[in-house]
């Protein structure tokens, strides 16, 4: 499960309004996150494999 400071969440809670049904949006958190840690070109693949 995916678990972010308190500062972090602050930055991210505008978002999942935007993201219907709320499972949608617990997705979406992990591959931004994902995003954010994956190095060089963010593709997808890369971007799961930084998530493992």
């Amino acid at each position: 499960m995916l678990s972010l400071s308190k500062e972090r969440a602050e930055v991210l809670a505008p978002f999942p309004v935007f993201f219907v049904p709320q499972r949608r949006w617990q997705k979406g958190a992990v591959m931004l996150v994902g995003a954010i840690l994956c190095p060089g070109q963010r593709t997808v693949s890369r971007v799961l494999r930084v998530l493992g």
